[in-house]
């Protein structure tokens, strides 16, 4: 399994302006938006459910 995944592994080539946007999104990234939270409610309601019923 850890073969198959390696095999899919790609380098990506960034420009220094996409490097610096992308590490401050890391650094700080922006509040989760509407879909994301609503995303994170059924993730933890299914989760949720998942454990009662083990």
């Amino acid at each position: 399994m850890m073969s198959l995944f390696i095999e899919d592994e790609r380098v990506i080539q960034l420009s220094e302006r996409d490097w610096v946007w992308l590490l401050k999104r890391l650094e700080n990234p922006p509040p989760p938006n509407a879909k994301l939270q609503a995303a994170m409610e059924r993730y933890q309601q299914a989760n949720t459910t998942r454990q009662i019923q083990l």
